[in-house]
């Protein structure tokens, strides 16, 4: 079952600026990846295979071995992150989250994102780690190129919808880029 983002009103939002359709990719697609049992990174790489059959480069890197110093220079990030425990992330991505969220990260008004999260609605704080991330960057000021996608245990339909809607966005956004 999908669901959808609920916005937190209870913190100041800085919203990305308005730009033009294509303005915003000035900077590489990356497919960021945060897993525990390899359900994450294998839906990573599908992304990055579906977005290069349509002439989308991109690359796929676990949050663990992301370079904070080129957050700023990234013009696209798709997230793909799984819900451990009572909500926390994955191990390998703790320390991005924290990066994002102490206050310390840059401005992101560069960059366009969306979070596609997993988790088991067994569990109280379902996706949390998805809603997290989603949060700490539309905080900072990124912006979505679509809602972000709350994914049970059967996640194959709700990527499916997730990735082509990514893609249809970056899709017109390059051939606008590329027109203009």
């Amino acid at each position: 079952m999908t669901q959808f983002m609920v916005k937190d009103i209870s913190r100041p939002v800085r919203t990305a600026r308005e730009q033009t359709p294509g303005e915003r990719l000035s900077g590489p697609i990356r497919v960021l990846y945060g897993t525990h049992t390899g359900n994450s990174k294998w839906l990573a790489e599908q992304t990055v295979e579906k977005l290069q059959s349509v002439g989308v480069q991109s690359t796929v890197l676990d949050m663990g071995s992301l370079n904070f110093d080129e957050l700023p220079l990234t013009g696209v990030l798709l997230i793909i992150v799984s819900t451990d425990g009572d909500g926390e992330p994955p191990l390998m991505a703790e320390e991005f989250l924290e990066y994002l969220n102490r206050g310390q990260a840059p401005l992101l008004n560069q960059l366009r994102y969306s979070v596609l999260a997993l988790g088991d609605t067994c569990y109280y704080r379902f996706c949390q780690a998805g809603k997290d991330f989603d949060t700490a960057l539309e905080h900072l000021g990124a912006g979505r190129i679509c809602q972000r996608v709350d994914c049970d245990v059967d996640f194959d339909d709700d990527f499916q919808r997730w990735i082509e809607t990514v893609i249809s966005v970056l899709v017109e956004d390059i051939q606008a880029k590329s027109v203009g």
